[in-house]
């Protein structure tokens, strides 16, 4: 939206998407940002991230999958509906309770409203409602994810290995 890109992943006629030609050419406008700087953002936010102590257990090491990919949700150029399929099967995984399954019916309600009611009528204003939103929505379940693999400060370090107490 920064861009000024307002479409959908239609790029042209057939004929068009074809030609060799036409491969390096750029469709819509030019970044706002520099990709260079967000990848710089991104990286060190996952940097950081990742070298946190986390906890040792199957379900954490599912969150930090779904820490993952919200990171790179978050940092990618374009969305696409069908990447929701990936997200959900973990929000199911680490919150199999109501809040998560509330959780998915909203993030499901919002890439409804655009896609196929808002986008494929032409109504592009409502990007700007469902942007922002889905947005949202995944730097939640960022947050969310990161809470159930960290070593909350009670739990104390993770214990070393091949180390005696």
């Amino acid at each position: 939206m920064l861009d000024g890109n307002l479409i959908t992943g239609n790029f042209g006629p057939l004929v068009e998407r074809l030609d060799p030609a036409r491969a390096a050419g750029m469709i819509g406008h030019p970044p706002a940002i520099p990709p260079w700087l967000t990848l710089i953002v991104f990286g060190g936010v996952y940097l950081y991230l990742f070298t946190r102590p986390l906890r040792r257990t199957d379900l954490s090491v599912v969150a930090f999958l779904g820490v993952t990919w919200c990171v790179f949700l978050l940092w990618s150029k374009g969305w696409s509906t069908q990447w929701m399929q990936m997200l959900i099967p973990l929000l199911l995984l680490v919150f199999p309770t109501r809040e998560g399954v509330l959780a998915i019916l909203a993030f499901s309600l919002v890439n409804f409203l655009e896609w196929p009611l808002m986008l494929s009528r032409g109504a592009l204003w409502g990007l700007y409602l469902t942007v922002p939103v889905r947005t949202l929505l995944i730097g939640g379940f960022l947050i969310a994810f990161y809470r159930q693999c960290r070593i909350s400060p009670a739990e104390g370090p993770p214990a070393q290995a091949g180390r005696l107490p």
